[in-house]
């Protein structure tokens, strides 16, 4: 067994070996290591930062989508209130040789009692709809009415240097059907 006076002097040998070496040079495998994870930290943020522009044209993609789906919502909703507003008056008249007219002008009155002072809509596509209220898109039969509109929304995206326009074909029947 060594006794205590040895194991210090192979403890002060081995931590002298130590210290000599470490002050010579640093281990290869070490140096090659810190080498590789650098190259690998600065391809990984080059390969985010290029990717970032494409999630960014994506995002704008989706919002541009999303808009473009809320304006069909609110068209929906303007042209059904004005389209019940304008059957509420034509039931009374409905047996009438020109009610099919009498429609279309109740139709107009409604649609122009959203316009502002400026004589603008609250949506440019709801322009769309007055300029195609007239009898081809207007069927009356004996106890029902179908209104046939087919209007695009549009909505324009820039995405950095990009831009370009989504285009949606919005195509609604709405109908009555009389008692």
């Amino acid at each position: 067994m060594k006794t205590e006076k040895q194991q210090n002097k192979n403890s002060s040998i081995s931590f002298m070996v130590l210290s000599k070496m470490n002050k010579k040079a640093i281990s290869i495998s070490i140096l090659l290591l810190v080498i590789s994870s650098l190259i690998l930290s600065i391809l990984s943020l080059a390969y985010f930062m290029t990717k970032n522009n494409d999630i960014k044209r994506t995002i704008s993609f989706s919002n541009g989508i999303d808009e473009v789906y809320l304006k069909e919502d609110l068209l929906n909703f303007y042209l059904q209130d004005i389209f019940d507003k304008a059957v509420r008056d034509l039931e009374a008249i409905l047996d009438s040789v020109d009610s099919g007219q009498a429609f279309i002008n109740s139709f107009k009155k409604e649609l122009n009692d959203y316009k502002d002072k400026n004589g603008n809509y609250p949506m440019k596509e709801l322009q769309q709809a007055e300029n195609q209220i007239s009898e081809e898109n207007v069927e009356l039969t004996d106890n029902k009415l179908v209104l046939k509109l087919h209007l695009e929304i549009k909505k324009s995206y820039i995405s950095g240097e990009e831009g370009g326009t989504f285009t949606y074909n919005y195509e609604k029947q709405f109908e009555k059907v009389f008692k």
